[in-house]
């Protein structure tokens, strides 16, 4: 009995653990790559020989990655939350 229950709770650890690791690797792909681009974009934008047309065009590709980083913070902590409400 002790052995079945402990078996079953080594099972549990290892599929919290690997939850927790895929949960880990969508985040640091689906923040890091807005976050990439905004950096890139805003250190781009600074440039004073950059064209007002490119300049409006960094500022629009910067305000979408916002957009992007932001719903997919939502999104993960929505699912953060449902997860451990039903545990």
């Amino acid at each position: 009995q002790y052995l079945a229950c402990a078996q079953l709770c080594k099972f549990v650890l290892a599929q919290q653990q690997y939850m927790k690791s895929v949960f880990v690797k969508s985040i640091c792909r689906e923040v890091r790559t807005p976050l990439d681009n905004i950096n890139t974009f805003t250190k781009q934008i600074t440039d004073d020989s950059l064209s007002s047309e490119k300049r409006a065009q960094y500022s629009d590709i910067i305000t979408d990655n916002c957009k992007e980083l932001t719903s997919s913070l939502d999104n993960m902590l929505e699912t953060a939350y449902k997860e451990s409400s039903s545990q």
